[in-house]
């Protein structure tokens, strides 16, 4: 269920109240979305959303007029008349048939994992589901529902996708990593979404000397891992305590190098962000 929190959303090019706001008009249309995260008024990683925003419209042959300088705008508008310090937005366009697509921007609701979860790490659950374009994010109503019901039933934070034949590929909202003897291994980049999180630890094991190993990684083939961890806008780097009765160790130094170096990257991001409009 979509909520729009604080004062007011986008429309188009309209700010309008948030008693206005119906999460029915999205139903049973194409929607491409995004989410970011806000620190101290500014998004993090705008550019990196707003690309790959464009890139889910093109996989999946979806034609607008708006713009990045328009997206920009508004979601600047978003967060100054909403006086939005720390949370989430959600922008995307809805397709309804045969109409212009309409574009919408709203607070929504978050959670961030809490200190113990980082400490001591996450329970995660096996879930039997594929994306049909991994590449681009676009909301599947049915699944998300279903998922919800799961993570609920089972207590988890996450569910690990995997298809009939037990190969893994990432977490519902969440891309995945496996370390092993320091190195990092995770699905190939045609198997998953291509989190803007997932971006960053690529860049930062560049940086750090840390080898990153795509390939298709087999249930079977979890227990042989010391660790496992999360990646996304709102968790950043969470490590994995379990998935099913398989258990890892959050508390790795290659786990530790990466979220500080990445907690580093996100207050040079902020320290240098522009609008640029």
């Amino acid at each position: 269920m979509e909520e729009c929190l604080l004062t007011n959303f986008i429309f188009n090019k309209e700010i309008k109240s948030c008693c206005d706001f119906n999460q029915f008009e999205f139903e049973n249309k194409i929607v491409v979305y995004e989410v970011l995260r806000v620190i101290d008024g500014i998004p993090l990683f705008l550019q990196e959303h707003i690309n790959r925003f464009f890139e889910s419209l093109k996989i999946n042959k979806l034609d607008t007029e708006i713009s990045e300088r328009q997206i920009k705008s508004r979601l600047k508008a978003l967060i100054e008349i909403n006086k939005l310090s720390i949370g989430n937005i959600k922008f995307q366009l809805v397709f309804p048939k045969e109409q212009t697509p309409i574009f919408y921007a709203w607070v929504s609701p978050f959670f961030y994992p809490t200190k113990t979860q980082y400490e001591q790490g996450v329970n995660c659950s096996f879930y039997l589901s594929i994306r049909p374009t991994p590449n681009a994010k676009m909301v599947l109503q049915k699944t998300r529902e279903s998922i919800f019901i799961v993570i609920k039933t089972k207590g988890v934070f996450e569910v690990i996708l995997h298809n009939s034949l037990g190969e893994i590929s990432e977490g519902s909202k969440s891309n995945l990593f496996f370390i092993k003897s320091n190195a990092l291994f995770t699905s190939p980049n045609n198997k998953v979404l291509l989190g803007v999180t997932r971006s960053k630890v690529f860049e930062l094991c560049e940086k750090l000397n840390i080898e990153i190993i795509q390939k298709t990684i087999m249930k079977n083939e979890v227990v042989d891992f010391e660790t496992a961890f999360l990646s996304g806008t709102s968790i950043k780097l969470l490590g994995i305590k379990s998935i099913g009765n398989i258990l890892f160790k959050p508390k790795n130094q290659t786990l530790k190098l990466l979220t500080e170096e990445y907690e580093e990257l996100i207050k040079n991001h902020l320290n240098n962000f522009s609008w640029n409009l």
